[in-house]
């Protein structure tokens, strides 16, 4: 009985011996296999191909970016050519104000149209790689709230500018200075409540009375568009130009101020209502001087108050457009930022001509081809004046 005892005791340790002698040897191999595979993984790592062993142990993140294998190398498509701030590219934009149907809020049909309207210009604006910056007015704002259908998330997401146009301060109704800063206020939370991303910019603001810069600087807006004649009637009389010294309405003196292209190409800060035409360097507001109505451009010889959107889009209008823009071009400079922009008023999709715009993109797109210019959003031509030192 002893002796069988022994001998099972002599086996157990055998085993165990064994097995030790098993585990060493196993241990051994697998460190070699995984040194030899991390050399492997590591030695081909950053060649841009994706292999098993780089993607199961994790070894090559540059590689696997995609998370599957892959036997050819990863190329990232190319880096669309953004110009730097310093060149002397012409950024273009089309500042779009979204009004003129004032039932709209009360209306559902009259809504439904304008967005209609809205969304078939954006379209257009998308399908030729354009953009364009919506300046929604109240109305629409509250109307896009009241009908539950969000045009203006909508555009924003699309990568289209958005912005307020207020209609505000150019009406001798005995409005303070506070009331003013305070509905500008409300309308700038309004709109930023129904797009959820903070609003930089807005146009017509312009006063005989108010300072118009202080109440956008006060409220928090970074900059200002469509400025018009109008907007001169704060300034002291001798500075004004001849053509605005007396304008009675923002109707009236609805042309392009500063009243030369060569002055509206490059963008400017300013403080104060009483200096907006002179740059200071530490003004808090920028000032984006437009270029009229582009559906305005073949009547400027027209009293101004016969200028309305009855009268229809063009092709004299598209012909004015691209000489103004060929004299824009004689003052671009590659210390400065600068621009060119149109505006356009939307009501009804019946004043959107698809095969006008076709012809006017067709004659564009040769600018583009050599550089000349690019589409930017105002929010985008924005951040391009502040890369260049706010010039």
């Amino acid at each position: 009985m002893d002796k069988k005892i022994s001998i099972l005791i002599a086996a157990s340790i055998g085993i165990i011996i064994l097995s030790a002698a098993f585990c060493v040897w196993f241990y051994n191999q697998n460190y070699n296999l995984n040194t030899f595979v991390n050399t492997v993984a590591e030695s081909g790592c950053g060649d841009g191909v994706c292999d098993k062993m780089e993607l199961k142990k994790g070894t090559c993140p540059e590689d696997c970016q995609s998370g599957v294998v892959n036997t050819a190398p990863i190329t990232n498509p190319p880096i669309a050519d953004d110009t730097s701030a310093n060149s002397n590219v012409v950024y273009l934009g089309l500042m779009v104000h979204l009004e003129r149907v004032n039932d709209e809020v009360i209306n559902e049909a009259s809504f439904r149209n304008h967005a209609a309207a809205v969304r078939k210009l954006a379209q257009i604006f998308e399908e030729h790689n354009a953009k364009a910056t919506f300046e929604s007015g109240s109305k629409f704002t509250q109307a896009c709230e009241k009908w539950d259908d969000n045009v203006l998330k909508e555009l924003y997401d699309q990568g289209q500018g958005i912005g307020l146009h207020a209609d505000l301060g150019g009406k001798d109704d005995g409005t303070t200075q506070t009331e003013f800063t305070q509905q500008l206020g409300q309308m700038k939370t309004e709109l930023e409540q129904e797009l959820g991303a903070p609003i930089e910019h807005v146009s017509g603001i312009c006063s005989a009375s108010l300072d118009w810069i202080k109440g956008a600087i006060d409220v928090g807006f970074k900059f200002t568009t469509g400025t018009v004649g109008f907007c001169a009637m704060t300034l002291p009389f001798n500075e004004r130009p001849v053509e605005f010294q007396n304008c009675p309405t923002p109707t009236a003196c609805h042309d392009e101020i500063p009243v030369e292209i060569k002055d509206r190409v490059h963008p400017w800060s300013t403080s104060s209502a009483a200096s907006w035409l002179t740059n200071d360097t530490n003004g808090q507001l920028a000032i984006f001087p437009a270029n009229n109505i582009w559906l305005a451009f073949s009547l400027e010889d027209e009293t101004a108050d016969k200028i309305n959107f009855g009268y229809g889009f063009d092709t004299k209008d598209i012909e004015i457009y691209f000489e103004k823009l060929d004299e824009a071009l004689k003052y671009a400079t590659d210390d400065q930022t600068n621009m060119f922009y149109v505006g356009w008023s939307i009501g009804t999709d019946e004043e959107i001509n698809e095969d006008l715009f076709d012809q006017f993109f067709a004659e564009l797109q040769p600018y583009i081809d050599s550089g000349q210019v690019q589409w930017k959003t105002f929010p985008e031509m924005y951040d391009k004046f502040v890369d260049n030192g706010k010039k």
